[in-house]
């Protein structure tokens, strides 16, 4: 093998191959000193190992060679992924049709009759070099363009679901605004007595907390395909049915909602482990049409949904209590009687005109096969009641009215009280225990009012605690 001296610069090198020394001279003669590494075989065999190796750019390849002929040679080449890049330019004395046809069919891009002129050789490989390097800036783009799409797609999909990822950036007019209407389930969940937890903690353990939270039930949601349409705090919202509808969305949903509470059990297992407190969380489902699309300025846009559904689906989650799961009846009846269901409550919602039928939700058979545990009536008699105060929240503001009571009945999980003021059902409060000096010990506890105990028909009523607080 003879080899020219390149120029620094030279990014490209040519492989001559040809069994004629004299042919081999004139074409080195004919191409040297253009910028170009010349490399030169004198066989098949030898082409095909020198192309290995150092992978030229173009080979102008002889047919009648010893040993393997050229076209078995370009069959080879371009059978290699080390050597297909390669273009194969055919450089012979056979002119006939057949045999030109027979070189392109093999891969070929080009084929020069010998003799040949000089100029035409240059004219030839200069335009298949041009043809290279416009490929390889071509490929390369194509491979920036698709990294910063990954990268797009892996960075926005830490906010959006990856099927919004794939409307706005498949569809053309992804990033129009305005909307559609669809049937879709609403899914909206919230911890319970999130605000005291996190005034107990420093705002790194808060961060710390709420990303550990979030990840854990973002895995959930889109295990089952939810598109994430908000997240705030420690609230999430979530749709089934947008921006890709299937006819099992409310079940999905549901499925979905029991999911996430049992993955509770992980959350709070790590909280045990760092020291802090149980957490709970409400979740609030219903299903029906809304207005979905993008929402915003051409400046500023997001996807999302908006109606009178979404607002129902909200209150329906503000009237649940910790590890709790409520449906509307609409998500109920499209979800059809795989459900397994604790009870039903009757609530009139603020701003909604009319009583609704609320389901408490204990799982959904298959082919999900999801359980919540039976709820549990531990409450467990004090021989000494705890005497308390308490207000009622009014719109998550403490009430300006205090009110006084005894703890008759205690668990980990609620307490039933007496008192001598009527609370309605699912109202929200507020309560600090007194010791016999009658002083509010530290710490407030949150709650719930869920009915009046069984039997009871007058001045007792339950709360449950959202949260497990530590005095």
């Amino acid at each position: 093998m003879m080899d020219a001296h390149p120029s620094p610069e030279a990014a490209e090198s040519i492989l001559l191959v040809d069994n004629n020394p004299t042919h081999l001279h004139v074409l080195w003669q004919t191409l040297c000193g253009r910028g170009l590494q010349l490399l030169m075989a004198s066989s098949g065999e030898e082409a095909l190992a020198i192309a290995r190796k150092a992978h030229p750019a173009l080979i102008l390849l002889d047919i009648m060679l010893p040993g393997i002929d050229g076209f078995e040679t370009c069959r080879q080449l371009k059978a290699d992924p080390a050597t297909r890049q390669a273009a194969v330019l055919f450089l012979s004395a056979l002119g006939d049709t057949h045999d030109k046809v027979h070189g392109f069919e093999l891969g070929a891009v080009d084929y020069i009759t010998k003799p040949c002129q000089a100029e035409e050789v240059i004219a030839r490989v200069t335009t298949h070099l041009t043809l290279q390097r416009l490929q390889h800036r071509l490929t390369q783009r194509n491979q920036e363009l698709a990294a910063a799409n990954r990268c797009i797609r892996r960075i926005f999909g830490r906010y959006v679901s990856d099927e919004v990822v794939a409307s706005v950036l498949d569809d053309p007019d992804g990033l129009q605004l305005g909307g559609e209407e669809r049937t879709v389930t609403c899914l909206m969940s919230d911890l319970r007595g999130f605000t005291a937890f996190a005034e107990r903690l420093a705002p790194t353990q808060v961060v710390a907390f709420l990303n550990r939270y979030l990840d854990t039930m973002v895995n959930v949601i889109m295990a089952y395909h939810g598109t994430i349409d908000d997240i705030i705090g420690d609230g999430i919202f979530v749709l089934f049915g947008a921006p890709i509808q299937r006819e099992d969305d409310a079940a999905r949903a549901v499925a979905c909602a029991v999911a996430m509470q049992l993955a509770m059990d992980e959350v709070n297992a790590q909280n045990s482990r760092e020291g802090l407190p149980e957490v709970t969380m409400g979740i609030g489902l219903n299903t029906g049409t809304v207005v979905v699309g993008n929402i915003g300025s051409p400046k500023r846009a997001k996807y999302g949904a908006v109606g009178s559904h979404v607002n129902l689906t909200s209150r329906i989650e503000s009237s649940t209590i910790g590890r709790q799961i409520l449906i509307s009846a609409d998500t109920a009846k499209a979800t059809g009687s795989r459900l397994r269901i604790h009870g039903a409550i009757q609530v009139e919602p603020k701003g909604i005109h009319e009583v609704l039928t609320l389901y408490d939700i204990g799982g959904i058979g298959s082919p999900y096969n999801l359980f919540l545990p039976e709820p549990r009536n531990d409450l467990v008699p004090l021989e000494t009641p705890i005497a308390l105060r308490y207000t009622v929240l009014e719109e998550k503001h403490v009430g300006r009215t205090m009110f006084t009571g005894r703890a008759v009945k205690l668990s980990t999980t609620g307490m039933e009280i007496r008192t001598a003021h009527a609370l309605p059902a699912l109202s929200n409060v507020k309560m600090w225990l007194i010791d016999s000096n009658g002083e509010a010990l530290p710490g407030a506890l949150d709650g719930k009012v869920i009915g009046p105990p069984q039997g009871v028909q007058r001045d007792v009523s339950a709360v449950s605690p959202r949260w497990r607080l530590k005095p």
